[in-house]
């Protein structure tokens, strides 16, 4: 359930795996659908493409 409630909140970190995975997941959503994508969003897009081997 905290996943869900916190998911907006991209600019914060928490130490719960499944709301950082869901809030990561988002903002990559976005990101390949066209979404414009900056700030918190752009910055876990960056993280997570990094650390899944992908090229931009």
């Amino acid at each position: 359930m905290n996943a869900i409630v916190q998911h907006s909140e991209k600019d914060v970190y928490t130490s719960d795996p499944f709301v950082e995975l869901l809030k990561d997941v988002d903002s990559l959503d976005r990101y390949l659908h066209g979404a414009k994508t900056e700030g918190a969003y752009l910055e876990r897009c960056n993280r997570v493409m990094e650390e899944l081997g992908i090229k931009r």
